[in-house]
């Protein structure tokens, strides 16, 4: 469930990077507004394979926006054999 609530919010925050004009602040936010009930989560942009600003992309360009956040930060079980891993979702799309 979390993994899949972590790739919408990369669905979204990457829609909002592929528009012209918009930087990684915008796409953290889209990002933050739909993971109202997820804590911890860190939002990455990479442009082409590389992390930068999506306001740095090209017509054409790869955006990739990936979301994770720390298993333990969603879990209700402590001590589980799973706390120290991380979940993550990710979207790619052409930058309009």
């Amino acid at each position: 469930m979390v993994m899949e609530m972590l790739t919408n919010a990369a669905r979204s925050g990457c829609r909002v990077g592929v528009l012209p004009g918009n930087s990684n602040t915008n796409v953290t936010a889209a990002v933050n507004n739909s993971l109202t009930s997820v804590s911890g989560a860190t939002t990455t942009v990479a442009v082409n394979g590389v992390t930068a600003n999506c306001s740095t992309g090209n017509p054409g360009d790869s955006i990739t926006v990936t979301v994770t956040t720390p298993y333990s930060s969603v879990s209700w079980i402590p001590g589980s054999f799973l706390s120290s891993k991380t979940l993550s979702g990710s979207q790619t799309m052409r930058h309009e």
